[in-house]
């Protein structure tokens, strides 16, 4: 709506959402990677900075958690709202289609190394994009890099 009143219609490519993402062979084998990876990552990595909010929210009025901080979501409530990407390369695969056609997004950036997932699942994941969904995005514009 904001950029209709500016009177520019922003296309797919301009819309990019950032997802945490574990692939496997098979829908299981990717949630057990990933539960345990999610709960290393909030419960462990975010430790020392949830201990600080914390600390500022009990000294500071109107600083606090916000629901998800409070009540963090499981990974099934994760997967059903759409928040990650996780499962065999053909479920990932309808993931990113269902967030394209519900979100409009034209870019989706991957998270592939979460919390304490094993160096070897993250490149396996990474291989198993590279191979079974890639290939299904063809650039459409060359990617530039600035030096």
């Amino acid at each position: 709506e904001t950029a209709a009143s500016h009177e520019w219609e922003p296309t797919p490519d301009r819309f990019v959402i950032g997802l945490q993402t574990c692939i496997a062979d098979n829908d299981a084998a990717a949630e057990d990677l990933m539960g345990p990876a999610l709960e290393y990552q909030f419960g462990v990595l975010s430790g020392t900075f949830n201990a600080e909010k914390r600390r500022i929210a009990s000294q500071e009025p109107g600083y606090g958690y916000s629901p998800v901080e409070e009540s963090p979501p499981t990974l099934r409530q994760r997967l059903d709202h759409d928040m990650l990407l996780c499962g065999s390369p053909r479920t990932v695969a309808g993931q990113i289609e269902h967030l394209r056609d519900r979100l409009g997004v034209g870019v989706i950036c991957t998270h592939f190394q979460i919390g304490n997932m094993p160096h070897d699942a993250v490149r396996r994941g990474m291989a198993l994009f590279a191979e079974h969904i890639r290939p299904a995005y063809p650039v459409t514009q060359p990617v530039k890099v600035s030096s």
